[in-house]
């Protein structure tokens, strides 16, 4: 996504000495700004889903261990058989 929006509005920065990011002009600032706040909300977006997500799969895991023990405990125990001939 970086790359798109760097690549969408490369021609309104430009880089100064030792790589350092400046703009062309203060528009160029403002949009660089909005820029910032339209991540910004993406990646907060990302992460309220990323943490639902979670939650979700903590309760599908309790859910089959609940599972899982109620199989295992309904499970009849192996009779050992002694072959006397």
């Amino acid at each position: 996504m970086a790359r798109q929006v760097s690549a969408c509005h490369a021609e309104a920065f430009g880089v100064g000495g030792l790589g350092v990011l400046r703009f062309q002009s203060p528009r160029a600032q403002a949009s660089a700004l909005e820029l910032q706040l339209i991540m910004k909300s993406a990646v907060t977006k990302q992460e309220a889903t990323a943490a639902e997500q979670r939650k979700e799969i903590a309760a599908l895991t309790a859910g089959l261990q609940r599972v899982s023990a109620h199989i295992e405990m309904s499970r009849p125990t192996p009779n050992v058989v002694v072959n006397q001939q």
